[in-house]
């Protein structure tokens, strides 16, 4: 995300506050990382199951996954943009724009410089956000609350910080499965790859033609 925050628009129109911002915040986003990193907050080799998941499973439970959670998504996030088009109609004003990375998708034709985004979002973007929300943020708070309060302040940490309204109950359910598979499973592999198709679904529906 913080390679994604770095990468010039093919449009940019001049707004550099909301540039600077975003830049600022990617840079957080892997400054903290780092963090847990150095603090040994999460360690890929702790599982929660003492089975290891085999390579076979790993493939079959993150492409299952995959497949039912996907409609899903797309159905919670068709009643929440309902819900704020409402709120908005009855005199609040709410921003329903939709994330950057699938404006820039839709706005431009794909290209050179959509390869780096499209990887960052499909592979680097997934795995450090795991890493954070699941391998670090939920395993601190499950040692210190139960496993509910854990998942859902999680889920609400990890809707928030993607600074975007129109998406967060989409986002809040996403990391409460996400969680339930990383508890579940007792590895980060499975949540990582899921989100990773997950936001794959969503750059291939970006880049269809209306």
């Amino acid at each position: 995300m913080f390679v994604l925050g770095l990468i010039p628009r093919p449009t940019f129109d001049g707004k550099h506050t909301e540039y600077i911002v975003e830049c600022i915040y990617q840079g957080i986003f892997l400054a903290l990382l780092t963090f847990f990193i150095r603090r040994k907050v999460f360690n890929y080799a702790i599982k929660f199951s003492n089975k290891p998941i085999t390579f076979g499973k790993l493939i079959k439970v993150s492409a299952f996954s995959h497949f039912y959670l996907a409609p899903l998504v797309f159905a919670i996030s068709a009643v929440w943009t309902l819900f704020l088009t409402f709120i908005n109609q009855i005199g609040f004003s709410i921003s329903l724009e939709r994330q950057e990375l699938l404006l820039l998708l839709e706005d431009n034709p794909p290209s050179a410089w959509a390869v780096p985004i499209i990887f960052t979002a499909v592979a680097i973007a997934p795995a450090c956000e795991e890493l954070i929300f699941r391998g670090g943020i939920y395993r601190f708070l499950r040692g210190k609350t139960s496993p509910i309060f854990a998942t859902l302040l999680t889920g609400a940490i990890f809707a928030l910080l993607h600074w975007n309204w129109s998406a967060f109950l989409p986002l809040f359910f996403l990391s409460i499965f996400l969680t339930h598979l990383y508890e579940r499973e007792g590895s980060l592999h499975v949540p990582i790859i899921v989100h990773g198709l997950l936001n794959a679904n969503s750059i291939v529906l970006a880049l269809l033609p209306d």
